[in-house]
C-alpha cells in the first residue's frame, strides 16, 4: 500500500485522557458500591475509552478516554439494523499480595479474536496493532484503578466492542466504526462456592453450524439462543448443551466452551475432550485455550481436541467412563456440570470432579498472582512482564499463559533507566503535577530519547515512563513496550547464551 493510500491505524501515542467525573448516569454511581452487592454488568466504572475509525478520514482516529457516557448513533446505523457489531470480555485483576500489580489475563488473545470478528463482518480497521490497544486499555484500568475491587474472586470486568455507525440503510460494507470500551466492577461468579449447572442438550435449536458466524464473538449469536434459553429455564435446566448434525455433535454450553473427562474404552487413561475448532462453529475460547495449555504442559492424561457426540457422552455415562463435565469461560473460568439432557433421559455426571476444582485454583492462582504460569512465552509482553516483576514498578502487569518454548529475557541495560518521571500533561497540553523532566547533553551518557523524541533523564532501578495522560493514572505510562530492546538485539542476546552453554 502506497503512502497516499495507507490508513492510520490505532495508536496509543496519540491517547488523550479527560479524568473528570461523569454526569449522573444510570448504573455509574459516583462511588464504587460495597463489593458484597455488585452485580455483573450493572455497576460500570467513570471513564470509558473510544476510538472512531472514518474513512474519509483517513482510518483510526485518535483514541480518547472520556467521563463514561452515552453515545450518539444515527437511526440509520447499520449496527441497529443488521448486527453489525462484535465484542470482547476480559478481566483486570489487583493481585493479593501488592493492590498496586494490576494484571490482564492472556490478553493478545483477546485483541485477535476481536480483530478476526470484524473481519468476519467485514469491518474496515480490522489490522490495527493489537498492543496497542492494549496501552490503551491498560491506560484506562489504571485511571480507574480504584473501580477494580480487591480480594480473591473480585476483579474489572472489560468490554471492548466495535459497532458501525454507518448511517446509511443500504446494505454494504461499513465505512466508520466505533470502537470503545467500559468497564466495571465485578463479585464471585459463584457466591457460595461451586454451584453445579443442569444442562438440557437440545435438538431442536441449533445456535451455529459450518460456514457461519459461530466462531465469532458477535451480538447476533447470543441474541438466537434467548428463547430456547428461556424454554430451558422454565423446564429446570440453567443452560443448553449446543448440538449440531444427525450425529447430534456437542459444540458449546451456554455460552463457554465444553471439556468431557472420559475414561477410555480399552482402559488406557483417561483423555479430557473439547470439540474442536476445524468447523467454525465454536468461539475459540481464552480459558478453552488456557485450560489446554496448562493440562498439555502437566502432561498427567492428554488433553485432545476431537469431535464428540450426545450418544457418546451418553454410552460413557452407562459404562461408568464420564469421570467429569464442565464449561469454561471468562466469567466463571470453569462451571462445573452435574446434569445432561438428552432424549428424555437426565445423565447424571459427578457435580465438581477433581480436575474442575484444580483448574479453578490454578487459573485463578496465576490471575491473582499466587501462582506463576508456564514459562517460554514468546514476544514482549512476556519480557514486560518480567521487566515489571524486576524493577518493582507500579504497571499494568500482562500476565498470562504460554505457548511456546523461548530464552529468557535480557536484563535491562542500565543506560535505559531514568530517573525522575517526565513531563505529565493534560489533554489540553498543560503541565498537570509531577516533575518536568530535566533537559540535558542528548550525547551524555544515561539518556535516552522518549516516545516523542524528548530526551529523558535516566537512572538504574525504574522503567522508561513516557506519560502524557492524566495524574491520576499514577504518572506511569502503561506501554513499556516502547522501550524494549530491538528484536535483533534479543537475539544477539539469546546466541551469547547459547555460546556461553556450549
Amino acid at each position: 500500500m502506497s503512502a497516499s493510500t495507507a490508513r492510520r491505524s490505532i495508536s496509543s501515542a496519540q491517547l488523550t485522557i479527560d479524568s473528570s467525573m461523569p454526569a449522573d448516569m444510570p448504573g455509574c454511581p459516583s462511588e464504587m458500591p460495597a463489593k458484597e452487592s455488585l452485580s455483573f454488568g450493572k455497576v460500570f466504572s467513570p471513564h470509558m475509552l473510544r476510538c472512531r475509525y472514518a474513512k474519509e478520514g483517513g482510518g483510526w482516529q485518535s483514541p480518547e478516554i472520556v467521563p463514561f457516557q452515552d453515545i450518539a448513533l444515527s437511526p440509520a446505523a447499520s449496527s441497529l439494523h443488521y448486527g453489525m457489531q462484535c465484542f470482547e470480555g476480559m478481566k483486570a485483576y489487583k493481585t493479593l499480595d501488592d493492590e498496586d500489580d494490576i494484571r490482564l489475563f492472556r490478553p493478545d488473545m483477546n485483541m485477535r479474536r476481536l480483530k478476526d470478528s470484524m473481519t468476519r463482518l467485514a469491518m474496515p480497521g480490522a489490522d490495527f496493532d493489537p498492543q496497542e490497544l492494549i496501552d490503551c486499555i491498560g491506560k484506562l484500568v489504571r485511571l480507574d484503578k480504584d473501580w477494580i475491587p480487591a480480594g480473591e474472586g473480585y476483579s474489572m470486568y472489560l468490554r471492548p466492542t466495535v459497532v458501525s455507525t454507518h448511517p446509511y440503510l443500504g446494505l454494504s460494507c461499513p465505512d466508520d466504526l466505533l470502537l470503545y470500551v467500559i468497564s466495571g466492577p465485578v463479585g464471585p461468579y459463584y457466591t457460595t462456592g461451586f454451584e453445579p449447572v443442569r444442562l438440557t442438550a437440545d435438538t431442536e435449536y441449533v445456535r451455529a453450524w459450518p460456514g457461519g458466524i459461530g466462531a465469532s464473538k458477535v451480538g447476533g449469536n447470543y441474541a438466537a439462543t434467548m428463547k430456547p434459553g428461556a424454554e430451558a429455564n422454565r423446564a429446570g435446566y440453567q443452560q443448553i448443551l449446543w448440538l449440531f448434525g444427525e450425529d447430534r455433535e456437542v459444540t458449546e454450553v451456554g455460552s463457554m466452551n465444553v471439556f468431557f473427562m472420559l475414561e477410555r474404552e480399552d482402559g488406557s487413561g483417561r483423555e479430557l475432550v473439547t470439540p474442536p475448532l476445524s468447523r467454525g462453529d465454536i468461539l475459540p475460547g481464552v480459558t478453552r485455550r488456557s485450560i489446554l495449555d496448562l493440562t498439555q504442559e502437566w502432561g498427567e492424561f492428554d488433553a485432545v481436541e476431537r469431535s464428540i457426540t450426545m450418544p457418546e457422552v451418553r454410552r460413557a455415562a452407562h459404562e461408568g467412563r464420564l469421570v467429569e463435565a464442565f464449561g469454561a469461560g471468562t466469567a466463571a473460568v470453569v462451571t462445573p456440570i452435574s446434569c445432561i439432557r438428552f432424549e428424555g433421559e437426565d445423565i447424571e455426571v459427578e457435580a465438581t470432579g477433581e480436575l474442575t476444582k484444580r483448574l479453578f485454583a490454578h487459573l485463578t492462582g496465576i490471575q491473582y498472582g499466587k501462582i506463576k504460569g508456564p514459562d517460554g512465552f514468546e514476544g514482549a509482553s512476556k519480557l514486560i512482564t518480567c521487566w515489571v516483576k524486576q524493577y518493582n514498578v507500579a504497571h499494568l502487569e500482562l500476565a498470562w499463559f504460554v505457548t511456546a518454548p523461548s530464552a529468557a529475557p535480557p536484563s535491562v541495560p542500565s543506560a535505559a533507566l531514568p530517573s525522575s518521571p517526565p513531563e505529565i500533561t493534560n489533554r489540553n497540553g498543560a503541565e498537570c503535577g509531577g516533575k518536568k523532566a530535566k533537559a540535558h547533553d542528548s550525547s551524555a551518557p544515561g539518556t535516552l530519547k522518549g516516545r516523542g523524541g524528548a530526551e529523558e533523564e535516566t537512572n538504574p532501578g525504574r522503567l522508561p515512563l513516557s506519560c502524557r495522560g492524566d495524574p491520576t493514572i499514577g504518572g506511569t505510562d502503561m506501554s513499556p513496550t516502547r522501550a524494549l530492546p530491538r528484536r535483533a538485539e534479543i537475539k544477539r542476546s539469546r546466541r551469547s547464551r547459547e555460546r556461553e552453554k556450549r
